[in-house]
């Protein structure tokens, strides 16, 4: 898994498209950081079924691993394709919702005692 994290993080930051500003690339990696750690908490919550349960719905209550990080690597991915097809201020409001959204739910896992951890 952290292979596949280098290569996602080293696909997307090649790939930068002039028009992006420094806002929207401080605004990209904090989007794909909560991402990830989305992404590895409810890898916790895929090991340990019945103790956590998933609310999104696209997952389910208990998704398989593999299930996870097709789901993350896609999101992850598709959070680039969409920024990157986006101008300006529309890159920044998808990335500030994104974000938001991501720190909603990182802190609410952390809260029901789901830490992010390598």
């Amino acid at each position: 898994m952290k292979y596949l994290l280098t290569l996602v993080l080293l696909f997307t930051t090649s790939a930068f498209a002039d028009s992006w500003d420094n806002t929207d690339k401080a605004l990209f990696v904090t989007s794909e950081s909560l991402l990830f750690a989305d992404w590895l908490q409810t890898r916790k919550i895929a090991e340990s079924p019945d103790q956590y349960s998933e609310k999104n719905a696209i997952l389910g209550a208990s998704p398989s691993l593999s299930k996870t990080n097709l789901y993350f690597s896609a999101s992850m991915l598709g959070n680039y394709f969409i920024a990157d097809y986006l101008d300006g201020y529309w890159r920044k409001a998808f990335l500030t919702g994104v974000i938001g959204l991501e720190v909603y739910v990182v802190n609410h896992n952390t809260n029901i005692g789901i830490k992010v951890a390598f």
